[in-house]
């Protein structure tokens, strides 16, 4: 007789999942861009500041939302999931319009290296990380530190913008 055997079958990812992610899950820099904004309104911000350097190669978003606790950020960061279909309203009431959890992964697919920095509750939370052959699979480091307690929101700084940035113009981000 024949002898069959059976077995569990692992998933499992190699280290540069996010990188292939991330290029797959941008429709274009603006959608991509826009997921980051959605996040802002999610953490019940009013404003959204933008500000975009071309012969920099920099794109900061800042806002006045909640900011992120340590909770929050390991939300940021987790793929392919999102604490917004449990929790589907803000504080503030709104309702959630992120939901796919791919906020993170986009960064990749935008910029070559970013800061996060993030201020909620008297704390200060800074992630950097840049995106190299050398650093695929080795997850970002958050410092947390002081701040003044009534200092909240969230600043994302874009550096070494992979897009061809002549092209790229807040005027078409708006009417979007």
């Amino acid at each position: 007789g024949i002898f069959v055997a059976t077995g569990t079958v692992t998933r499992s990812t190699g280290k540069n999942i996010a990188s292939v992610l991330s290029r797959s899950l941008a429709k274009d820099r603006y959608t991509a861009v826009l997921e980051l904004i959605i996040n802002s309104y999610d953490a019940d911000a009013h404003n959204v500041w933008i500000d975009y350097d071309e012969k920099a190669g920099s794109l900061v978003l800042e806002d006045d939302g909640l900011g992120m606790d340590e909770v929050g950020i390991q939300n940021f960061y987790r793929m392919g999931d999102s604490e917004k279909k449990f929790n589907p309203s803000t504080p503030g009431g709104r309702k959630k319009i992120g939901q796919f959890g791919v906020a993170a992964i986009l960064l990749e697919y935008l910029a070559g290296s970013y800061t996060l920095e993030t201020w909620k509750d008297g704390q200060k939370i800074t992630v950097n990380e840049e995106f190299d052959e050398t650093r695929q699979g080795i997850d970002p480091q958050a410092n947390i530190s002081e701040a003044p307690d009534e200092k909240h929101g969230t600043r994302l700084s874009l550096g070494d913008l992979k897009f061809n940035r002549p092209d790229f113009s807040l005027e078409k981000l708006v009417g979007i």
